[in-house]
């Protein structure tokens, strides 16, 4: 495998997608041909969590959310202008660990620590 080359090819393919859903893909693909091990292959198949929907209820409030890329504890968020979209990838970030905090703290009494990061 050919670091530089699989990165060139990344930044084109990414260059090219036009949805935040085939950037995604593109860096689910780019991550599975450098770490091999991973076994990446078909995304819903080896991570059902990668567009993992979340929600939270209460009796005034109703959140909901589609998470990108949700790896681990790894939350990423990607916009097609990060420069023109910044505001809102954050704003959602904050909704999607404020909707995983609450619902961990519903079921473990615990809240995890992620990694946030946006990215066009």
């Amino acid at each position: 495998m050919n670091f530089e080359k699989e990165l060139l090819s990344y930044i084109q393919n990414v260059k090219r997608a036009s949805s935040e859903a085939s950037k995604s893909y593109q860096f689910l693909m780019f991550m599975g041909k450098i770490f091999p091990s991973s076994n990446i292959g078909y995304i819903e198949s080896k991570f059902p969590e990668i567009e993992k929907y979340v929600s939270f209820k209460s009796k005034t409030i109703v959140a909901r959310g589609r998470i990108d890329s949700f790896l681990g504890n790894v939350i990423i968020e990607f916009e097609s202008d990060i420069k023109k979209m910044k505001r809102r990838a954050e704003e959602q970030i904050k909704r999607y660990v404020s909707i995983l905090w609450n619902n961990e703290l519903k079921e473990f009494k615990k809240r995890a620590n992620y990694v946030a990061v946006a990215t066009d």
